[in-house]
């Protein structure tokens, strides 16, 4: 077995070289799988999606991906879903725009002790409002 340690500086420059175009033939790969599987979720073709999606795992857009098929019909959505997204992407753009939206849907059903339960902090003024709102309307006066 080769050892990192035996490597010599042109030796690594040659380690690199040659993997490079198998990397550039992968992110290739990845960008042609994430096009057919976009274009199977505008389809609504679900097992199309699926499969495809599976062989994207660890793709860097796949997050936006997952985003498109969640908000397509998002009042179709179980909770459970939605959370599983946002704890999966914690931080990310993504996560943070399918939350603001989730909780626009669920202020719009009154869904408030749901709102509340979704609900973090924001400088979204509207969904500051909307929490002031879900308090008053599951009564907690006090926390309002």
């Amino acid at each position: 077995m080769l050892e990192v340690r035996s490597l010599t500086a042109p030796g690594l420059i040659l380690c690199c070289l040659l993997s490079a175009p198998a990397l550039a033939a992968d992110r290739v790969s990845q960008r042609t799988l994430f096009l057919e599987a976009e274009s199977a979720l505008e389809r609504g073709d679900q097992g199309t999606y699926a499969g495809l999606k599976r062989q994207l795992s660890g793709y860097a857009l796949l997050p936006y991906l997952e985003y498109r098929r969640l908000t397509r019909q998002l009042s179709s959505q179980r909770d459970q879903d939605i959370q599983a997204f946002l704890a999966r992407y914690d931080g990310s753009v993504s996560a943070d725009r399918l939350r603001k939206r989730w909780l626009r849907h669920l202020g719009q059903q009154g869904a408030w002790q749901r709102f509340l339960a979704f609900y973090q902090p924001t400088t979204d003024t509207g969904l500051r409002c909307q929490r002031l709102n879900a308090l008053l309307k599951t009564g907690e006066r006090e926390a309002a």
